[in-house]
């Protein structure tokens, strides 16, 4: 993700989270375990053996590298790119609504508001808001829910 803030900078939050999805094509099955070839097969029929966030599976779970959190009152802006190279995302706050999107990282303009889940094209991205209103989870997903 390439971003060119504004010379006064962006508005304050309390935390920065920065996630990217993508798509692995191999000749193994999901989960299978040892070496994976590159599968051009399956990368042309648009079928991943993983869809990973942040590089992994499982990434941003509290058993890997721990879930992000904010506690009532906070604010985050959270960037999230689509490296693909196929699939969209559904980025979507489940328990929540954006606050704001800028979608494609457009933040010279004015973001949408209140926004339950926002499109991400591979090779784009997203700056979102969240403000934690309430206290409880809020689980970041694609909801495109079913995929590896």
């Amino acid at each position: 993700m390439i971003l060119v803030e504004p010379k006064e900078g962006l508005p304050k939050v309390d935390h920065e989270f920065y996630f990217g999805q993508h798509e692995l094509y191999t000749t193994g099955d999901t989960g299978e375990k040892g070496h994976h070839d590159f599968d051009m097969e399956a990368m042309a029929a648009e079928e991943p053996t993983y869809v990973l966030m942040n590089g992994e599976k499982y990434a941003i779970t509290p058993d890997v590298h721990g879930a992000p959190s904010m506690q009532v009152g906070e604010t985050a802006r959270v960037y999230f790119v689509t490296g693909g190279p196929n699939l969209d995302s559904s980025f979507h706050p489940i328990g929540s609504v954006w606050d704001e999107v800028w979608q494609q990282g457009s933040i010279a303009g004015p973001p949408n508001k209140y926004v339950q889940t926002t499109p991400v094209k591979p090779g784009s991205c997203a700056i979102a808001t969240l403000h934690a209103e309430v206290p409880g989870p809020i689980k970041l997903v694609d909801h495109t829910i079913f995929r590896a």
